[in-house]
């Protein structure tokens, strides 16, 4: 193994070479979402990614992200998928119900496909907030490869 800094991923498990991923992505909120979106896929494309082994897919809201990610996962065959999404807190309980279906459900995915699920959901107060946290689409992105190539290896053992 190579040396790695402690609280950072080993980087032989960041090659994304032969990966397939996919980054379902909510429309709501797509200001933050869509940036949120390209630099998780170029992100991923740096770790070796072929870009023709990248799929992304819209949903409407983050509610929807755990359906769209267990689709990816089962009928296109991806070795991990990262959901996207911004939930702003509002005036309304609309934001925890939305924030914990979109937890659960994504976590649901995961152990039902026995897959990584990289829960990129933001939850925040405010757009500002969530924008000033956009960066963090990188580290989905690296999240990704990690656990994709932990399960790989465990296959091999």
């Amino acid at each position: 193994m190579n040396a790695k800094s402690p609280g950072r991923a080993d980087p032989a498990l960041l090659n994304g070479r032969g990966l397939r991923m996919s980054v379902v992505v909510a429309r709501f909120n797509h200001d933050v979402t869509y940036e949120m979106r390209d630099r998780c896929v170029d992100r991923l494309q740096e770790l070796g990614v072929l870009r023709q082994d990248i799929s992304v897919v819209e949903v409407p809201g983050s509610f929807e992200l755990p359906v769209g990610a267990m689709h990816q996962l089962t009928a296109n065959r991806s070795h991990a998928a990262i959901a996207i999404g911004a939930v702003v807190r509002g005036v309304t309980d609309h934001y925890e119900f939305v924030a914990r279906a979109a937890a659960d459900g994504l976590q649901q995915v995961a152990i039902k496909c026995g897959k990584p699920v990289i829960f990129g959901v933001l939850t925040t107060d405010n757009m500002s907030q969530a924008k000033a946290r956009i960066d963090q689409a990188s580290t989905y992105a690296e999240n990704a490869v990690e656990m994709s190539n932990i399960m790989r290896n465990a296959l091999r053992t």
